[in-house]
């Protein structure tokens, strides 16, 4: 067991791990000493209760690289945190006016400010794109309960770089004395400034033995990285000492601490039970599980060569060898000797068709996913599922865990990224899952063709997107006038309806009839 599992109660190692030790004489006796560095964690020199002025870094509830190996080594915990980084932060975005008008042409919704920033989130940092960003930041989330995105201004105070930082390198500052700050926000449709009291973060990282400091975004005040003290009109820090900027996000919240912890704490007894299970089963198939039989010897012994005989007729090579148990004679007497009986009891046997703990092993698998509140469908187990029922399953997600989280994000982007970066009035929203019915929509488009107004190209465009064709109108008239002439392959009556046959019926002559879709 690890210094980490000992000290935390988590699941133990993996597996017997050799560790080469060397022995010291010292004249009386012998010390055994390791050769290993023991993990522990790096930030404990730093920490200090609550009554202590010294101690500035705040201990997290959980040690963050338990938290990441107990995900490593669950066997559900993996798929449903990368299900929620897929689901929710996978999906892309988009930057929009905050009041758009949906009646703007083409030529104005080229807003320069939106593409100025959407260049922006396509690569915050050199080589990396804002949805790589949030997908590192979603893992955090998930697997400690918090996470965060460093903000690097260049000497002009404007934002230059995004950049993701594991959070297990990261520890929280205890605050210090309020002081007032400006802050601006709207009442009665007009902004008002307001001078509110405020403690601002600070956060840390070790470096060489030494904590390097950074500050909350957005703070008042310049800090300093290297002592982590504030700066003042008398004490003021020079450009290079100057903290770089941290966005805290958080999932859950722990109740004695500023730390968020994950959704799935309080299932941490299932994710380490369903780890020992496995490990169990792992320990019982290696060690070659219940003997099948039992041969029971009352009264007598087995000679070796016999016994030897026994065993290589029996399973040889295998590890299941028939168990021999020899029980010495109560009976008899100095002139006559006991009996000897033989008998063969089946024994295990049962055992061998299947592995321990199934059921407390499924049990474990139930309450974690309740912690994440999907589907089983999105850890690819569909087989109870039919059409409708997946379809319900996405659409509950969506609306219960995926768009909830993802406009929680968008929020905090909004209010306090985008003011930063010049966009002050627009809004960072996020895509959301693309649930569509393919048989739904044609359904709905055959409706639309035989309303009035409705453009016939405008049609077959949206059928090609919906169903996958490549069908092609012409408004060339025979005479020459520039009047629409339906294509061969469509009705005039309703020009969606060969299209929609043709998609719900692969086999259906009319889809199979034209050589070339693509005639005039």
């Amino acid at each position: 067991m690890t210094d980490e599992s000992m000290a935390t109660g988590a699941a133990p190692a993996r597996g017997k791990r050799e560790v080469r030790v060397r022995v010291l004489d010292t004249g009386r006796r012998s010390i055994v000493v390791p050769n290993t560095r023991e993990i522990e964690d790096e930030f404990s020199p730093f920490y200090g209760s609550s009554l202590e002025a010294s101690g500035q870094v705040l201990r997290p509830p959980y040690e963050p690289r338990v938290l990441e190996r107990l995900t490593q080594e669950s066997n559900v915990l993996g798929a449903c945190i990368e299900a929620m980084v897929v689901n929710a932060d996978g999906t892309g975005h988009s930057i929009e006016k905050a009041n758009k008008d949906p009646d703007l042409d083409a030529n104005e919704r080229d807003d320069p400010v939106a593409l100025r920033l959407a260049a922006f989130f396509d690569e915050p940092f050199p080589g990396q794109s804002f949805v790589t960003l949030r997908r590192d930041l979603r893992r955090d989330l998930e697997r400690v309960g918090y996470g965060f995105l460093e903000v690097m201004r260049n000497l002009e105070g404007e934002v230059v770089f995004l950049r993701g930082t594991p959070a297990r390198t990261f520890r929280i500052v205890r605050l210090d004395a309020p002081i007032a700050v400006t802050r601006t926000v709207t009442r009665n449709g007009v902004a008002a400034s307001y001078e509110v009291m405020l403690r601002e973060r600070r956060f840390c990282q070790v470096m060489g033995g030494k904590l390097l400091f950074f500050r909350e975004f957005g703070a008042s005040r310049e800090l300093d990285k290297h002592t982590g003290r504030w700066a003042s009109a008398d004490a003021p820090v020079a450009p290079q000492d100057r903290a770089t900027e941290l966005i805290y996000f958080q999932t859950g919240q722990d109740p004695d601490s500023p730390y968020g912890v994950p959704r799935w704490e309080g299932q941490i007894p299932s994710v380490i039970g369903s780890r020992a299970a496995e490990e169990a089963n792992i320990a019982y198939l290696q060690s070659g599980g219940l003997p099948p039989a039992l041969l029971i010897v009352q009264g007598g012994s087995v000679a070796r060569d016999a016994r030897q005989a026994l065993e290589q007729q029996f399973a040889p090579g295998h590890k299941q060898r028939v168990a021999i148990i020899e029980v010495p004679s109560s009976e008899g007497t100095l002139d006559r000797a006991g009996g000897v009986s033989v008998a063969v009891e089946r024994f295990g046997h049962e055992r061998s068709g299947d592995t321990m703990f199934e059921k407390y092993d499924d049990k474990c698998f139930e309450r974690i996913l309740r912690a994440f509140r999907f589907s089983p469908m999105f850890l690819g187990k569909s087989a109870d599922f039919n059409f409708a029922t997946a379809y319900a399953s996405c659409l509950a997600a969506e609306a219960q865990v995926f768009g909830p989280e993802r406009a929680h994000f968008d929020e905090i982007v909004t209010r306090k990224l985008l003011p930063a970066l010049g966009g002050a009035g627009y809004v960072f929203r996020s895509k959301p899952l693309q649930l569509t019915d393919v048989s739904q929509q044609i359904t709905a488009l055959g409706l639309a063709a035989k309303l009035p107004g409705v453009e016939p190209q405008s049609l077959i465009e949206a059928v090609n997107r919906v169903a996958g064709l490549d069908v092609e109108f012409s408004r060339a008239g025979a005479d020459g006038t520039g009047e629409s002439t339906e294509p061969a392959h469509l009705a005039p009556a309703n020009p969606i309806e060969p299209v929609h046959r043709a998609a719900a019926n692969p086999t259906d002559p009319a889809r199979l009839a034209p050589a070339n879709p693509r005639r005039r």
